[in-house]
């Protein structure tokens, strides 16, 4: 038995994952360490302090774990700015790196699959569209992901979007992954007079329901996405999950500003606006979701898109970190 204070390794994993249990059956891959049994040293169990993880060859290491309940979308620094002359400097750098970085990715078949998810008006597409304008055409697809259809309506959530990742060696970038069709169909519980009068609480209790099940266990929507983004990570994919994160006044900002130009105008649709109409109710659902589905392989990461220049420096720092990590781990274990 550990006793507290006692020197044990630290196994570096906060907050890639999410404490749910006493028993973890999911686990970071790269870290090479099967879980077994979590335990604090203390009398009560308490997940947002430390605890401790019993590993197959009996050697006990610490592991700091997310607090519970920390609200995903309040990472974002809504407020951070930067000045012109740091933004070229900065993004002309990340924007080499990862240049580089696709072209160690093409020779070591490394895949990658980034989803883009986030607030309507957020910059989405406008941001994905000018990071690759640097990237090897050959190398990388991005797919904008509408409704699905009528005959994709017939099939599985997640077969419309199986069927677009790449091949080993390129970068599939989704404009809105599946994590946005979940959200569009959560957002849909608030319309209505009834609807309306749903508190945040309950609406975060709401979310838990539906992606998990009524006996606590994982819901039909959670397994689907630990199903396809463990076989993928399984498969050697690296997954890199973004949220763009804006407030409401900007969001209407941007909407009005679109709506007001008649060569953008048509960007607006009645889920832009139902959407900004209820950003204080959707608001919980999101981060509700976030939380329910950060994972240590396929981690959420938190962008803020208030500001332009902040926005596309945060979104390049991420791709670039993740990728280098991603790259050494793939390297290491061939």
């Amino acid at each position: 038995n550990a006793q507290r204070g006692a020197r044990v390794p630290i196994v570096r994993v906060a907050p890639r994952f999410t404490l749910i249990s006493r028993k973890l059956n999911y686990f970071s891959s790269y870290e090479n360490v099967q879980g077994r049994e979590l335990r604090n040293p203390g009398s009560e169990w308490n997940p947002g302090f430390f605890l401790w993880l019993r590993c197959d060859g009996g050697n006990l290491y610490k592991v700091v774990a997310k607090t519970e309940g920390e609200s995903m979308l309040e990472k974002a620094d809504l407020k951070k700015r930067i000045d012109k002359e740091e933004y070229e400097q900065r993004k002309n750098e990340l924007t080499e790196k990862l240049v580089r970085l696709q072209q160690q990715c093409i020779r070591e078949k490394f895949p990658v699959v980034v989803c883009v998810d986030g607030w309507s008006a957020s910059g989405k597409g406008t941001s994905i569209s000018k990071l690759v304008k640097d990237l090897d055409a050959r190398a990388f697809t991005v797919y904008s992901m509408n409704d699905p259809t009528e005959d994709e309506c017939r099939y599985p959530l997640m077969k419309r979007f199986w069927e677009r990742i790449g091949q080993y060696g390129t970068m599939t970038f989704f404009d809105k992954s599946w994590y946005s069709e979940i959200i569009k169909n959560l957002s849909g519980m608030i319309s209505g007079d009834k609807g309306s009068a749903i508190a945040a609480a309950q609406i975060r209790d709401h979310v838990d329901y539906i992606v998990k099940s009524r006996n606590g266990q994982t819901g039909l929507f959670a397994e689907s996405t630990q199903i396809l983004e463990g076989q993928l990570v399984a498969d050697g994919y690296l997954i890199i999950k973004l949220f763009f994160h804006i407030s409401k006044k900007e969001q209407t900002k941007r909407i009005e500003a679109l709506e007001a130009d008649k060569n953008t105008a048509w960007r607006v649709n009645d889920e832009d606006l139902y959407q900004n109409k209820n950003y204080d109710k959707i608001y919980p659902i999101i981060d509700k979701l976030l939380e329910l589905t950060d994972s240590a392989d396929a981690p959420w990461h938190i962008i803020a898109a208030e500001n332009r220049r902040v926005r596309r420096i945060e979104f390049l720092e991420t791709l670039v970190t993740e990728i280098e990590e991603g790259l050494a781990r793939h390297v290491k274990m061939k």
